[in-house]
């Protein structure tokens, strides 16, 4: 499987999937951002129902997809300049690829986080403290170097372009994620109050 490759072996996964036959569509643009918003929509139902309420999955996807669609709209602003030598479906495709650190991470956690005692998992997070953040920094190290190679090796940036382009997208849609998961809950506040009213 290329994303598991692509996660233990960047350089030479990246090489060789572009080599492959230029494929583009539609399709091709959206089935991994979709699985990551699944992905996360399972993960949050996991914690969110005991037991595991399989309903809560679809709506979860839709409250979760603008996670993956910030990572998609900065990637296809970054890359937008060379369309011509790449279909921006492939390069989302490509990029997506690499995800696969974190959705590992982030299925172990939640699959941990929902093992607790109800009355131990409020307070999971800062009890681990240290080995989250360890492994949260490690993940994001590794994350970055293969994106560093998707840029680099797929997309045929030189080193500098690569790391700049990277940096400017990975700064771009975590900047809009946070805004956006930061008003969700005020926004639903609002709402709430309002039909209260």
């Amino acid at each position: 499987m290329p994303d598991c490759w692509a996660a233990l072996q960047p350089q030479r996964a990246f090489r060789w999937l572009a080599a492959q036959p230029l494929r583009e569509g539609a399709w091709l643009a959206v089935r991994r951002p979709v699985f990551v918003a699944f992905a996360l929509a399972c993960g949050v139902a996991l914690l969110a129902a005991e037991p595991f309420d399989p309903r809560l999955v679809g709506s979860n996807i839709l409250s979760w997809a603008f996670v993956p669609a910030c990572e998609a709209l900065a990637l296809v602003a970054v890359v937008w300049h060379s369309r011509e030598r790449m279909a921006l479906s492939r390069a989302v495709d490509l990029y997506f690829t690499g995800h696969a650190p974190w959705l590992v991470w982030f299925t172990c956690l939640t699959f941990d986080w929902s093992l607790q005692a109800p009355h131990r998992a409020p307070t999971f997070m800062f009890s681990h403290f240290l080995p989250l953040a360890a492994g949260t920094l490690l993940v994001m190290a590794w994350s970055c170097y293969v994106d560093y190679c998707c840029f680099h090796i797929a997309f045929a940036r030189r080193r500098r372009s690569a790391l700049v382009e990277l940096a400017v997208q990975r700064v771009t849609s975590w900047a809009a994620i946070i805004f956006i998961f930061g008003w969700e809950t005020p926004l639903a506040e609002f709402a709430r109050r309002t039909v209260a009213k």
